[in-house]
């Protein structure tokens, strides 16, 4: 049944994180995916719907075993699957990688308890309750008449995902870089910031330029002793997390990537 959450409570120490979509490359809204059929503009009930069906079958493959890299969005494969061979450089991701993992989740998604949090232009958030592994995570964009996935998280069993917060796209991009930091998927984690927020996360001791060594360092900064946090006041341009320790504030843009963030 398809429904709206309400405003969430997380506790984390998630799993799987992955993906780009929607209207610019890299966020929560990114690059639209080409698909086939002629495109027929679709109001937000309409969105919510055929995402949900889109979803749902998705987990079902990945349940089964079959889903491949095909119904991955390419933004989302560049950080979900980062080339492997020399091959791959030209497609920026490896798609044998992409198809490997999602068969690994095999098991560990459940597809009957599929929830749409928000609709953000023709990309949807949505979560699914159990699984061996716990709440799956997960944005829908469209391609022409197609869906595809755009990000996909899976959360330890102990978690229960109910909500993404009053600004899905905002609660979403907080919650999903919060997580990949403590997967330790740093190259997810830069898959959701701006250029602004790459130069100020991620500039390198030895210059102006983006080094992925120096994000790392400051995520772990940031991020340190934190193993479970809640969503305080959100706004579609700042998400509070709490943790037991600190204050994190994640800072965002209009196209929900992070700009920015602070501990207070």
């Amino acid at each position: 049944m398809m429904r709206i959450a309400p405003l969430m409570t997380l506790s984390v120490a998630v799993a799987l994180l992955s993906g780009c979509g929607g209207q610019n490359a890299g966020s929560p809204q990114a690059t639209p995916e080409k698909g086939t059929g002629s495109k027929v503009a679709m109001n937000p009930d309409q969105v919510k719907g055929a995402a949900l069906k889109a979803a749902q079958e998705f987990l079902t493959k990945v349940k089964a075993g079959t889903a491949t890299g095909a119904d991955l969005t390419s933004d989302f494969k560049r950080h979900f699957a980062p080339p492997e061979l020399s091959t791959d450089n030209a497609a920026g991701y490896s798609e044998a990688a992409a198809t490997s993992t999602l068969k690994s989740l095999a098991g560990e998604v459940n597809s009957a308890d599929v929830t749409i949090v928000g609709v953000a232009g023709e990309t949807a958030y949505a979560s699914a309750n159990g699984g061996t592994a716990g709440t799956t995570l997960l944005r829908v964009t469209r391609a022409g008449n197609d869906w595809k996935i755009d990000w996909l998280a899976v959360a330890p069993q102990a978690v229960k995902l109910t909500g993404l917060g009053a600004d899905a796209p905002a609660g979403f991009t907080a919650a999903a870089l919060a997580n990949a930091v403590l997967l330790r998927k740093f190259r997810l984690a830069e898959g959701l910031l701006s250029e602004a927020g790459k130069a100020t996360l991620g500039k390198s001791s030895f210059g102006n330029n983006f080094d992925r060594g120096a994000l790392k360092n400051k995520l772990e900064e940031l991020f340190a002793n934190t193993t479970s946090y809640t969503e305080g006041k959100s706004s579609k341009d700042e998400v509070e997390l709490q943790t037991t320790a600190k204050r994190i504030k994640i800072k965002l843009d209009g196209d929900a990537k992070v700009i920015g963030a602070i501990v207070e």
